[in-house]
This record gives structure tokens, sequence and C-alpha cells, in this order.
């Protein structure tokens, strides 16, 4: 998208993004593209998930929350989720991303890779990971 003189206003960034503002300009896409007219949705739809694929936010809850907002819920009203709700791939991303982006998760998942690893080939048992994860009940309690 470029402004009146023909220069880019904003810029795509995905795998190599260095902040979060590519990240608000990638939303946007997703969101405008889901709103897009039906007939042109299924040519959308393999490319919008090779874009959410490429988007890897490395923030902090708090600042990935402060980059999503202001995108998904500009007037902080119920009736700015009719514009992206139903986009199921969207909510998927923003779900892995909220997750990853946690403080617990950052320091949970490495070890738990790691651990994982003594287990090629096979899939560990549910006991496995309960004891991989710190936990003694299914639902992580």
């Amino acid at each position: 998208v470029g402004n009146r003189h023909g220069r880019p206003t904003s810029s795509l960034r995905t795998t190599n993004m260095p902040g979060l503002l590519g990240l608000a300009s990638s939303l946007r896409l997703q969101v405008a593209a889901h709103n897009a007219p039906a007939a042109l949705r299924p040519l959308l739809a393999p490319l919008l998930a090779a874009h959410l694929r490429r988007i890897s936010p490395t923030a902090d809850a708090d600042s990935l929350e402060a980059a999503v907002r202001p995108v998904l819920l500009p007037s902080e009203q119920w009736g700015d989720l009719e514009r992206w709700r139903g986009n199921a791939r969207l909510l998927a991303w923003l779900r892995s991303a909220y997750i990853a982006s946690r403080d617990e998760t950052r320091a949970t998942l490495p070890a738990a890779d790691r651990s994982l690893q003594a287990y090629p080939g096979t899939l560990p048992h549910a006991h496995q990971i309960r004891e991989i994860f710190g936990t003694r009940q299914p639902d992580g309690a």
C-alpha cells in the first residue's frame, strides 16, 4: 500500500520483523482480507494461511497485547469483534502467539523440548508429559 507519492506507507514484516509494528500491519491485512467479498475468499485463503505461518512475534504477553489490541479492537467495543471473530486461522494464531508470549511458556518449553528429545521415534505417555511439565492432572493442575 502506498501514499499519494507512490512510497510504501507500511510494510509487512514477518519472520525477520524487528518489532511489533510489522505484527500490527500483518494483523490489519488478515482482518481486511477476512472481510473481502465472498468470491475472493477462496483465492485469498492459501495466501493468508501462508502469511500467518510466517508471522512469529517474539514479544512478551503485555507487548503482544499492546500491538494486537488496537488493531483488533480499535473502538474497544464489542462490535469490533464482528470484523474478525469468524477468522479461524487468525484466532488459532492469536492463541498460539499468546501462549508463546507467556513467561511460563518461555521457561517451560525449552526444557520440555530437551526432555522430549529422549523419545525419538515414539510418542511419550501421558504420565511422562505430566512429569516433564511438572503437573499432576491432565488439565495442568
